[in-house]
């Protein structure tokens, strides 16, 4: 047994290393050096009416996800209920257990802990670690102090500084709880985190999913019952999913946890569950690594609830391509590179909606090129230069030990894989034997590619995204639309009017331009003349 103490010792080092790695980025000085901070235990406190919401419920859980994940910035997570109330975890709530049945604080500690196992701490150690603890209230104020107060209604987020109202079950829809709880974790990070005038967050805020417009108050910014009944009896549009990365996933669970009837989807992704995935992947925890992103997916969404069919492809986009050339009606670009935002405008799918995110921003646009006024994909999307042999060479010649095993957990390649190729290189050899073709291929960087990447960010994104897929379905009347076919949530001033539904202006020298492209995307979908 003593055998094995440094090889769990040094597994441990390089999940909190893979985990850190991701949000380490200072953005060019508008965030303090991570290694300045000093991680915090977060408090998770529910006022009882809101514990006992499936609103409410909801959102406790998708907060200690997401805060679970911020390595080196939250220490630990804890709950408390009001009167200590032995409050049930409702069935639908969480997707590991949806059944349901147990305590809801047990539920909380068990969702900070997916990616983390010493990232949450039991009721009974709560009095232990409260003191310099940061509390995050879930529902209105009865005792104590809170950094971060939030709600949710179906469709509606509440976060603020000031204490704000109880959940509330006014639907189904779980997307105004994830938004809350994103919004929520975006204060803790910029409380410790953000500099300057940027690290003061609103004062009080209510924000709509559905119409994307500051609300004034949990059922402002809903839509009524009745637009909602052909999305629950029909159920959703058959689509087809393009990434189970972290966008995909927040996408997923968001539908999963609206309960929405899904009887034909296809997930596609050729990648498999990596460490550094797990600080923002918010279905997948440290039992997933090494599973496929798609079928693992599939697997803990389908077999939890019925009427949720999803039909996973573990492989990569232009591979599935070349044996299944379908025409696709509804396509989910949940993807992260413009290369691959390429590939998949070059099927010409009759709708795109596309999840994005970029540094503390969450986007979704929506594509019709049954419009003049459409843009596409490959729109003001130029694909990014992809290092050369020799610069891959060069690059990593450069990195330490450490640092090479990071990139080697970060790019999916096996770490002792990587360290023989790289010194197979030192001695003269070009590592061709070792590593060559889609393995190495994992290993580029693209011109300019960010590695900062969070949870609450491709959560919030991913939850706006199935917001939009959702009222696409039911409808009840589109609200991005050709010619005003952006929505944008940056995090900086989260209460900022230019969080809003913009134009999306097409590139008039792009491919979609040409007349051919028209033509023959027209005769695919019958839409000449519309």
């Amino acid at each position: 047994m003593s055998s094995l103490k440094p090889e769990i010792a040094r597994r441990e080092q390089d999940l909190a290393a893979a985990l850190r790695a991701r949000h380490a980025d200072t953005l060019q000085g508008a965030l303090g050096h991570l290694d300045d901070v000093r991680a915090v235990a977060v408090v998770i406190s529910l006022s009882l009416p809101s514990a006992r919401t499936r609103t409410g419920q909801l959102l406790a859980l998708h907060l200690a996800n997401l805060l679970g994940r911020l390595e080196g910035v939250v220490a630990s997570v804890s709950v408390s209920i009001d009167e200590d109330s032995p409050v049930e975890l409702l069935p639908g709530v969480d997707h590991r257990d949806a059944a349901g049945g147990g305590l809801l604080s047990a539920a909380v500690l068990r969702s900070a802990r997916l990616a983390r196992p010493d990232q949450a701490s039991p009721p009974e150690a709560l009095r232990h670690c409260s003191r310099g603890a940061l509390v995050v209230r879930i529902g209105a104020l009865r005792a104590g102090e809170a950094v971060v107060h939030t709600a949710a209604s179906a469709w509606v987020a509440y976060v603020g500084a000031k204490p704000g109202p109880e959940c509330v079950d006014d639907e189904r829809s779980a997307t105004g709880a994830h938004a809350a709880a994103a919004l929520a974790a975006a204060e803790i990070f910029r409380h410790l985190r953000v500099v300057g005038d940027l690290s003061s967050g609103p004062s009080a805020l209510l924000f709509s999913t559905w119409d994307w417009t500051f609300s004034t108050s949990l059922t402002d910014g809903s839509p009524t019952k009745s637009s909602l009944q052909a999305l629950y009896d029909v159920g959703l549009l058959r689509f087809t999913l393009v990434g189970a990365g972290a966008v995909g996933c927040a996408f997923l669970l968001a539908m999963w946890a609206s309960q929405v009837p899904v009887f034909e989807g296809l997930v596609i992704d050729g990648d498999q569950v990596s460490a550094t995935n797990l600080n923002r992947y918010v279905l997948f925890g440290l039992s997933d690594l090494g599973c496929a992103k798609a079928v693992r997916a599939a697997e803990l969404l389908e077999r939890q609830r019925p009427r949720f069919s999803l039909r996973p492809v573990p492989e990569w986009w232009s591979d599935y391509r070349r044996r299944d050339s379908y025409p696709i009606r509804l396509l989910i670009s949940a993807v992260d590179t413009n290369r691959a935002r390429h590939q998949l405008q070059d099927a010409l799918p009759c709708l795109v909606f596309g999840g994005s995110t970029l540094a503390l921003r969450a986007q979704v646009d929506r594509y019709d090129l049954a419009s003049a006024e459409s843009n596409c994909l490959k729109c003001h999307n130029p694909p990014e230069p992809v290092e050369t042999d020799a610069s891959l060479r060069a690059r990593l010649l450069q990195l330490d030990r450490t640092v090479l095993r990071l990139e080697a957990i970060d790019r999916g390649v096996e770490p002792d894989l990587l360290k023989r190729y790289v010194d197979d290189l030192r001695t003269g050899g070009d590592g061709c034997a070792i590593l060559a073709g889609s393995s190495l291929d994992k290993l580029r960087r693209a011109s300019g590619e960010s590695n900062f990447a969070v949870s609450f960010v491709s959560s919030l994104a991913g939850t706006l995204l199935a917001a939009q897929v959702m009222r696409e379905s039911s409808g009840a009347g589109v609200l991005l639309r050709p010619g005003h076919s952006r929505g944008l949530f940056q995090l900086w001033r989260p209460g900022a009017v230019s969080n809003s539904v913009r134009k999306g202006d097409p590139n008039a020298v792009c491919w979609c331009r040409q007349a051919e492209v028209r033509n023959v995307y027209n005769a695919l979908w019958g839409t000449a003349g519309a």
